[in-house]
């Protein structure tokens, strides 16, 4: 009981205590205080406003201006409304000056750029249209130069062997493929990639036959190594086909030489017997050769030789070796290019002689065609 006593006495000493000293401070004093107390808070209330109301005005109208004068394009602010009321009339006509400047510079940009892939446009299609003009007239230049060069024999010379995979014919072809020149041969059979070609079935066609392998392989000479046929019933025939040959190879406009071979000329004062149709269609045929030869700037070369090699001679006319037959025939039928004559070499000393010129043939000089 004691100590719940002193307890009491304690709170009633301090709250009797604390009610004397309110009561003896006076009222206005205490009013004071609660006035005080009221305008430190509407004071800080009203800071806090200034420093918000001035934050939004330096983001929204400082910033912003700022922005704009410095000649950025600035993306459009939401509330529009609420930042015009923190412009002067001066600011905000300065902030539409600079939108309206902003999008002309943005047009002028546009038309600059439309300007451009115009101008760009217009260039790249006339530089197409030159380009086109400038093919159209190369390809029309070399169609030209083509049409001309056909009328004229190729740069190098071009060679036709008329049975041209057998003995003397054979022996020609390889000697003007080691020359350097180019050659198509003719066989009956077609033999060796020959042209298939013979003479006695194609007899009455053989010139149109001719003309068209000249024509198509641009060929600048003829040369004709078919057997005569001695001795059998297409004599006449193969001796007489010389003739056709050389009309034939005529017609293109390419030919410049023929070489044939013939019979000696023992054997034309007094042919032999059995041999009379072989000289007679012989005669015929170097009659044409030489009258479709005869022209400027086209030769023919006849080579007459007592025999050829070891083959039965006829006559009395001393015999050529087929090697020099060969190289004299490699010369005559790049006469044009050698600046060659026709020539009838009918002895073996004219033809030993027109064989004695075969080194010159690795020297000849590309024709020009005078365009």
């Amino acid at each position: 009981m004691k100590f719940s006593s002193s307890i009491l006495c304690i709170a009633i000493i301090s709250r009797t205590t604390t009610t004397t000293t309110n009561a003896f401070q006076p009222a206005s004093s205490i009013q004071q205080q609660k006035s005080l107390s009221s305008l430190k808070a509407v004071n800080n209330n009203n800071k806090n406003d200034i420093e918000n109301d001035r934050r939004t005005f330096m983001e929204k109208v400082f910033i912003t201006s700022t922005t704009a004068a410095a000649g950025l394009i600035l993306p459009a602010i939401a509330n529009a409304d609420t930042q015009d009321r923190f412009r002067s009339p001066e600011q905000r006509k300065q902030a539409a000056e600079l939108a309206d400047a902003n999008e002309a510079r943005r047009e002028a940009m546009r038309m600059q750029n439309r300007n451009y892939s115009n101008a760009k446009t217009a260039v790249v299609r006339a530089e197409q249209a030159a380009r086109k003009e400038d093919e159209d007239a190369r390809k029309a230049e070399e169609a030209r130069i083509a049409a001309i060069k056909e009328s004229f024999p190729p740069e190098m010379p071009r060679v036709l062997v008329l049975g041209g995979t057998n003995g003397l014919g054979k022996e020609v072809k390889n000697k003007l493929e080691s020359e350097g020149i180019f050659v198509v041969t003719t066989s009956r059979s077609g033999k060796a990639g020959s042209i298939i070609l013979d003479v006695t079935s194609d007899y009455g066609k053989l010139a149109n036959k001719i003309g068209v392998i000249v024509k198509e392989n641009r060929c600048s000479a003829v040369v004709s190594c078919i057997p005569p046929g001695i001795g059998t019933d297409n004599v006449g025939l193969l001796a007489g086909a010389a003739g056709q040959i050389a009309s034939g190879a005529k017609t293109a406009k390419t030919i410049r030489n023929i070489v044939v071979v013939g019979p000696s000329p023992t054997i034309k004062a007094a042919p032999p017997k059995g041999l009379e149709i072989y000289v007679k269609a012989n005669a015929i045929a170097e009659g044409i050769i030489k009258s479709e030869f005869s022209d400027k700037d086209f030769t023919y070369t006849i080579l007459s030789p007592g025999a050829i090699g070891d083959s039965k001679n006829y006559g009395k006319d001393k015999a050529v070796a087929s090697k020099t037959m060969a190289e004299a025939i490699t010369v005559a039928a790049t006469g044009f290019y050698l600046g060659l004559s026709s020539l009838e070499a009918d002895s073996a000393d004219k033809i030993t002689e027109l064989a004695g010129s075969v080194n010159k043939v690795k020297n000849i000089k590309p024709y020009v065609v005078p365009i």
